[in-house]
């Protein structure tokens, strides 16, 4: 529901259920990036790399948290630091689809070779 609060520009609905579940729930990283996203709309920057960055500490390569974080560092004129992090995030977006892509290669290995002995794929 956050979520589409943001999406349609209801920052202060998603901040008010973004704050009572990250207070209920202070481990969940994807309600402590879109609350990240919520202060970054709201022009709180400090707040907004704090989250970020307690996600990444939490779960290093998080690539939703170096995505957004790239934008607040450009947002904030830290071209080089909106880089570095751009970067690292689409490095962790490739290793995803690297490993997706090996376990579609298995799963096809998988079916064929059962198709090969007579069994029936659903």
């Amino acid at each position: 529901m956050a979520r589409l609060y943001l999406l349609t520009g209801k920052v202060d609905e998603a901040a008010t259920l973004l704050t009572t579940l990250t207070e209920r729930h202070p481990h969940h990283l994807t309600a402590r990036v879109h609350m990240a996203q919520v202060r970054l709309q709201q022009k709180q920057y400090w707040a907004s790399e704090e989250l970020l960055k307690g996600v990444l500490t939490a779960s290093p390569g998080h690539q939703e948290a170096l995505y957004h974080l790239s934008l607040l560092y450009a947002t904030t004129n830290r071209t080089e630091e909106a880089l570095a992090a751009a970067t690292e995030a689409a490095r962790a977006y490739i290793q995803m689809l690297v490993i997706i892509m090996q376990h579609v290669s298995n799963l096809n290995l998988y079916f064929d070779s059962n198709n090969a002995s007579g069994i029936q794929s659903m």
